[in-house]
């Protein structure tokens, strides 16, 4: 048996952005804005590695912990 965790953290996503965009339209900080979307996870992201670990690829990869 494998084991393996995805642990995506903040994930983009259509209600994310909004929040996002509103609270830097507020405050004008655009660096602090960029980094923010910087650390935001791409949903395809999350598949890709989903993905991969359901393969025949992936069969010697067990006990690991993807984080981002």
């Amino acid at each position: 048996m494998r084991v393996n965790d995805v642990c995506p953290g903040n994930v983009v996503s259509p209600l994310k952005m909004e929040v996002i965009d509103e609270m830097y339209r507020k405050t004008g900080d655009r660096a602090a804005y960029e980094a923010d979307i910087a650390g935001l996870v791409q949903p395809e992201g999350i598949a890709n590695i989903i993905a991969f670990l359901a393969s025949d690829e992936a069969a010697y990869v067990t006990g690991t912990i993807f984080t981002r």
